[in-house]
């Protein structure tokens, strides 16, 4: 069975309010699912957020920012259109007429239209 990433942080959680160490949690942790378990260095880390107040429930706190990934659908049709349009273009000359990185018009190549 594979720890699930909310037992593990229940589980510490309550060993934590009831005065348990971030190494005797981790080697319970470790007993219950063997080695498929958060590093002592996370346990040590969600023990912090415990104390100091930081993580009040069990589900991670929204992040903002931009998102990660460059592969939205506008880009992903714009390159098709491209690609349609002349189906000789080089990922490099998709790249320069986007005004985008190499490596994200590779990845939209592969994983989106899987050419």
């Amino acid at each position: 069975m594979n720890a699930d990433k909310s037992h593990c942080q229940f589980y510490v959680y309550i060993r934590v309010k009831l005065g348990k160490s971030a190494i005797e949690i981790h080697e319970e942790l470790i007993t219950a699912w063997n080695s498929d378990v958060p590093s002592l260095i996370t346990v040590q880390h969600w023990i912090k957020e415990i104390n100091d107040g930081a993580r009040i429930g069990l589900v991670d706190a929204t992040r903002s920012g931009r998102p990660r990934s460059s592969r939205t659908y506008k880009r992903t049709s714009s390159v098709r259109e491209l690609i349609d349009d002349n189906p000789y273009l080089s990922s490099h000359d998709l790249a320069q007429q986007l005004d985008s990185d190499h490596s994200k018009i590779l990845r939209i190549l592969r994983a989106d239209l899987e050419l």
